[in-house]
């Protein structure tokens, strides 16, 4: 993230390592940072008036899921949590917080807006949502609403967060702490594991219904060496950090070169999920083929395209 002395956000940057990074040149239009902004975490704050942040770079299709933490306080039309970057709809896909006091999501000219039928959230809140034509998804809090119809526009062009495609309304008012985009529509399953995963992240795991599989806990699993495939080096001093989160070292595989006496470290190292590898509630975490990638900072899914 780069910001200046007084807090304001010129550029987010893309976590996955795509390079999606999303930024904001004109001083007046950058959201905040705000360093304690939900459970002793940073979070951006738009004003509601003018602030948003745009990539040109984002290019998918659909079906792909999006994932959210963030909280309105009444921004400006219909409060945008983001939308695409050009006025052609089909390059277009958007989530209205306050459509007519409800939440709604659109995607191209046809069929119109997809009413969730789910009041204007307050406070903070977890939203999880599916675009994919006939059988799109708005889950607040783990609360869906589904088999929405939302149209088939892709966000094939950029994307806009905090405002509409042309930043002259829909200003969003409130705070983002995090957003996933994610290649595909995820089903009930993977869904609720994010959202289980952000609800406790964020200190909003008492915002989950009760009967929620990830309302009290993080899925987790007991990790070791044999717990990935390793290329390119090794892997050691594994250490958890917290439910769902560990630390380690990888070592590249030193390479002699021609011509030199000693040898050299490797500089990529592959991590990938070791096949048949059971989270705790004996559900497959996707090794193989479905491997996790070591990234910046962390482990990322391949098809993983936006983390914020």
């Amino acid at each position: 993230m780069i910001k200046d002395s007084s807090g304001k956000v010129s550029q987010w940057a893309d976590k996955s390592g795509n390079g999606v990074n999303v930024t904001q040149p004109a001083s007046a239009s950058q959201p905040s940072f705000t360093a304690s902004g939900l459970n002793n975490l940073p979070t951006l704050t738009f004003d509601g008036t003018n602030d948003y942040l745009t990539s040109s770079s984002l290019d998918i299709t659909q079906p792909y899921s999006v994932f959210l933490v963030a909280k309105t306080t009444g921004g400006s039309g219909r409060d945008y949590l983001f939308d695409g970057a050009t006025s052609n709809n089909s390059h277009r896909s958007l989530i209205a917080l306050n459509n007519s006091g409800t939440v709604r999501i659109w995607a191209g000219n046809s069929p119109g807006w997809a009413n969730t039928s789910i009041n204007t959230p307050s406070g903070y809140f977890t939203l999880a949502t599916v675009f994919n034509t006939s059988s799109g998804l708005v889950s607040i809090n783990g609360t869906a609403a589904t088999g929405l119809s939302t149209g088939s526009g892709s966000l094939q062009s950029g994307i806009r967060i905090g405002a509409n495609y042309l930043a002259s309304a829909d200003y969003l008012g409130g705070n983002i702490a995090e957003i996933l985009i994610v290649n595909g529509a995820f089903g009930t399953l993977d869904r609720q594991k994010i959202e289980g995963y952000l609800a406790n992240k964020w200190g909003l795991a008492s915002s989950l219904p009760n009967g929620h599989p990830h309302k009290s806990a993080l899925v987790d699993v007991a990790v070791t060496a044999s717990s990935f495939n390793v290329t390119g080096g090794s892997i050691s001093n594994i250490q958890k950090v917290s439910d769902g989160n560990y630390k380690f070292r990888l070592t590249p595989t030193p390479i002699s070169l021609i011509g030199s006496s000693s040898p050299s470290p490797g500089t990529t190292v592959s991590l990938g999920m070791a096949v048949g590898l059971k989270d705790s509630e004996n559900r497959d975490l996707g090794g193989g083929s479905g491997q996790v990638l070591f990234g910046k900072g962390g482990l990322y899914r391949p098809n993983d395209l936006l983390a914020y």
